[in-house]
């Protein structure tokens, strides 16, 4: 992620992908497949659970911010995460998933306007779409997991500055046993 704005939008892909796999190790979620897909623009992304792949719209690619893209990917992934809880809850590991997660990813699934609904129909159905379990929990995933990643981005990005701009070997050694989260002027 560190140099994401010197990145193509193929390179910016493989480095969603790493963050994923690494995602996966830690999660307990299957190998998730991305591709960049040109999507309508009001469409981010989306996480096919038949093929266990996540698209993400290209458009997000080709930005020179990260957050956008990362969110979308995590948030994706948060959906991959829910079909594994409820496929292992199916199995004889079923003991090792929260069952009241289960029980609300169970519920009817209400989906997002198609476009066939009046502005007010839209409207409500866009709510209750949005309010759902299986909607809420990958939001405030997502949102939670870019704002750490982002977070430990910038500490090291400071800390490759400092380094680069160190006047002396002294301030280089200094500097390079001080974690990035704790060097001198981090507040």
């Amino acid at each position: 992620m560190a140099d994401w704005e010197k990145l193509n939008p193929t390179a910016r892909r493989y480095t969603l992908d790493r963050v994923g796999r690494t995602m996966c190790a830690e999660y307990g979620a299957g190998p998730v497949d991305l591709v960049d897909k040109k999507l309508p623009e009001n469409l981010r992304g989306q996480y096919d659970s038949k093929t266990g792949q996540i698209e993400i719209n290209e458009a997000l690619l080709r930005h020179p911010d990260p957050r956008q893209a990362l969110e979308t990917y995590l948030h994706e992934f948060r959906h991959a995460v829910q079909d594994a809880e409820v496929t292992t809850y199916k199995g004889p590991q079923w003991r090792s998933v929260d069952a009241g997660r289960v029980h609300e990813l169970s519920k009817p699934y209400e989906s997002p306007p198609d476009g066939s609904e009046t502005p007010a129909q839209a409207a409500a159905k866009y709510e209750r779409y949005r309010a759902q379990f299986s909607e809420l929990d990958p939001r405030e995933f997502s949102r939670e997991a870019t704002d750490k990643i982002l977070k430990m981005r910038e500490e090291y990005l400071e800390f490759y500055r400092a380094m680069q701009t160190a006047r002396s070997d002294g301030d280089r050694a200094v500097a390079s046993r001080v974690a990035p989260s704790e060097y001198p002027g981090k507040g």
